[in-house]
């Protein structure tokens, strides 16, 4: 965020902006925005819902259950649980960590978070509070349905990681070791 006062803005602040509209059908882009700060009495005020209790199921399947990713989620906050079967690794832009339920899977982005939740390893139980985002391919003029390419979670601070339960520390490796 470029402007005089970039310097006062953090998560969560809600601001007021005006510029021209583009889309791509999913995301709404302002170009040549002006914003500002909503005064105090206006961000309270402001409509903030609960994050919707989903499974990966309900994201990742339609109706009949057949793969589709449902768009209906995008840029809602959603509450999921899971198990963590990967973490970013040390030199890892995207920052990201894969959760599993049930046999599905979704991308976690916690470039948001100062540093991954402390005990946070492959195999904790985890309860994620995120906002839905789709990724698409990149816009065309001449193609007016972009393909959806992935669905991912954005964690917007460490609150939104909760660790339920650690993994166990005998593993069969451990076992096997002993």
């Amino acid at each position: 965020i470029e402007g005089p006062t970039a310097g006062h803005l953090s998560h969560g602040c809600r601001i007021e902006a005006v510029g021209y509209p583009e889309t791509d059908l999913y995301t709404l882009i302002l170009t040549r925005a002006v914003w500002r700060n909503l005064p105090k009495a206006e961000q309270s005020r402001s409509n903030t819902r609960a994050p919707a209790d989903v499974s990966l199921a309900m994201l990742l399947t339609d109706r009949n259950g057949a793969p589709r990713i449902n768009s209906r989620y995008h840029g809602l906050a959603i509450r999921f649980s899971g198990t963590v079967i990967a973490l970013p690794g040390d030199g890892n832009p995207n920052r990201r960590m894969i959760v599993q339920q049930g046999g599905f899977t979704l991308p976690v982005d916690i470039s948001a978070l100062p540093s991954p939740p402390d005990r946070l390893t492959v195999g904790s139980e985890v309860s994620v509070t995120a906002v839905a985002v789709l990724e698409t391919e990149k816009w065309r003029a001449n193609n007016l349905f972009p393909k959806i390419s992935e669905l991912i979670a954005v964690a917007r601070t460490p609150e939104d990681v909760v660790i339920t339960q650690t993994p166990s520390w005998w593993t069969t490796g451990r076992l096997l070791a002993i």
